[in-house]
């Protein structure tokens, strides 16, 4: 795990946003412990935290010579947070691409409901325009439908976008309910996915440091093995 990675799984478990509680999953599945990115940045030293990690994952998933490489695509470059969770994301990152690199992107997210008055009345916020390249950030991957949702959404307002990859906190690495690998899925279709956490990585990292108990290890084995993607 490199160490921005354990930095931020330091902060999950500092903030409880990474618990060993049972929890009802938006997949309909239940499971022995819970990721909740509300929490990982609830405060301070969390929204830096947060915002550190996501923009090492960035160098990673764009490359090395980042603001070199995103100078030249700039003008048509767009970080999309989907609502709820993303959105503070979007905000934070964009913030520390300028204050790191002095890129001035531009960033947005959705609405749950879409606003039917007003200057920005409709579904998305921000300065979004047609033939952008959007990479989305967002907190957890389980089967990635509501990520094909709102890519859905955003080709039905915008003309020519291009999709420019997924970028999260978590990943669960589990299957969707057909049995597909959803990040294997996004790849066959041209789309990169990261994430800054890998829950096998994070699991075997948990339980070879005694910082989660026996019982919890074996629950969350048994989940990969029911659900998991196999590797």
């Amino acid at each position: 795990m490199e160490r921005y990675a354990l930095d931020f799984l330091n902060n999950c478990l500092r903030t409880g946003a990474l618990g060993f509680d049972k929890s009802d999953l938006t997949s309909g599945r239940s499971s022995g412990y819970f990721f909740n990115l509300a929490l990982a940045i609830k405060d301070g030293m969390g929204l830096a935290a947060t915002k550190k990690a996501f923009l090492e994952q960035l160098e990673v998933f764009w490359g090395n010579m980042l603001a070199d490489w995103i100078e030249e695509y700039r003008d048509e470059r767009f970080l999309f947070g989907p609502a709820y969770k993303g959105i503070p994301l979007s905000s934070l990152v964009t913030e520390g691409l300028y204050d790191k690199y002095g890129i001035n992107m531009r960033w947005g997210h959705n609405r749950k409901e879409k606003k039917d008055h007003g200057p920005d009345k409709g579904l998305f916020v921000g300065d979004l325009r047609d033939g952008d390249i959007v990479t989305i950030l967002d907190d957890v991957m389980t089967t990635g439908l509501t990520k094909k949702e709102t890519w859905k959404d955003l080709t039905k307002t915008y003309k020519n976008l291009v999709h420019g990859g997924i970028v999260l906190a978590f990943d669960r690495n589990e299957v969707d309910s057909n049995g597909n690998p959803p990040i294997q899925k996004f790849n066959e279709e041209g789309i990169e996915v990261s994430s800054i956490l890998y829950a096998p990585d994070v699991f075997e990292y948990l339980h070879k440091n005694n910082l989660v108990s026996e019982m919890n290890y074996k629950i969350f084995m048994a989940h990969q093995e029911e659900f998991g993607v196999r590797n």
